[in-house]
Order: structure tokens, then sequence, then C-alpha cells
């Protein structure tokens, strides 16, 4: 079974929290994966995740079903 993937986050232009998938986020946020085109190449959702801990400070957190990066305040 595959694990689902979201990113949370605070919102400031719209003042509250947005949940999405890790891909979701990342097609909102292309200019972060300049090695990818996403028309033909989109980065995976481990990909994402790891750079939004390791780069943009988030927490990742996992259970049997998914997997949740969050950052709720800035």
């Amino acid at each position: 079974m595959n694990k689902k993937h979201y990113v949370i986050y605070f919102d400031e232009n719209i003042n509250q929290a947005v949940t999405k998938t890790s891909r979701e986020w990342a097609r909102d946020n292309q200019n972060h994966f300049p090695d990818y085109d996403f028309i033909e190449s989109i980065p995976t959702s481990n990909t994402i995740d790891h750079f939004l801990v390791d780069e943009l400070g988030y927490t990742l957190i996992s259970d049997d079903e998914k997997f949740v990066c969050f950052k709720l305040t800035n």
C-alpha cells in the first residue's frame, strides 16, 4: 500500500491553513525545483517532502497511511 503525502501550511493571503498533496504543492511552487519541467517530469513525493523539511523548515510526521509535512507558522 502506498502512503499518501500531504503538505499543510498557513497561507497568509487567505488567513487560513491549507492542505494539498505534495505534488500539488510542488506544482504551485515550481521555482523550488528548477531541474523539473512539470510537463514530462515532476519530483517524487519523497523528494518534495525532503525539500520541505531540509530547506523550508517543515516538520514531517507519518503513520501507516500517510506522510504529512506541516508548517503552520513562519
